[in-house]
């Protein structure tokens, strides 16, 4: 079974559980039974849920700031980081390669935007380039045959 359809079925048993939890139909309506198995049901999806976000930060994929969908975490990182790295002119930082990370935070700033860039790996394969180029297409700007840094600089900063 393939994950969209183990998706789908999960959204539309989750869907279901809800429908059941909060009906509130007197006569013919759900049992107390059929609503507790329901709100367990729920409840260890929430579970799930959790541990799935935990688990992925935890492995770098999703920084929280990507999940609240701001940037007070990303701040906070500069705010902490050390003194002493100096910014380079900005020549120099679009002629250096995108790092990982780089390509990483990228990836996840077009999935939170509606582009799939495939696995948020850090690797610029061809389904990122296409994303990015959806993306550049989204805001009437030509594509790109390669990442660079100055072309990805709006979502990088």
């Amino acid at each position: 079974m393939g994950l969209r359809s183990r998706t789908r079925r999960f959204g539309g048993q989750f869907r279901t559980d809800l429908g059941t939890l909060f009906c509130r139909q007197i006569r013919g309506g759900p049992s107390l039974s059929a609503r507790a198995h329901a709100l367990d049901r729920l409840a260890g999806s929430a579970v799930l849920l959790g541990a799935m976000l935990a688990g992925l930060w935890l492995a770098g994929r999703v920084v929280p700031a990507d999940l609240i969908g701001g940037r007070v975490a990303e701040s906070a990182q500069a705010a902490s980081a050390p003194a002493t790295a100096q910014p380079q002119p900005d020549g120099a930082a679009a002629s250096e390669p995108m790092t990982a990370e780089e390509i990483r935070k990228l990836q996840n700033w077009l999935v939170m935007l509606g582009f799939d860039p495939g696995p948020v790996d850090g690797i610029a394969g061809a389904r990122t380039l296409d994303a990015f180029n959806q993306y550049r297409a989204s805001k009437r700007l030509d594509p790109v045959s390669s990442l660079e840094r100055a072309d990805a600089a709006e979502l990088l900063n």
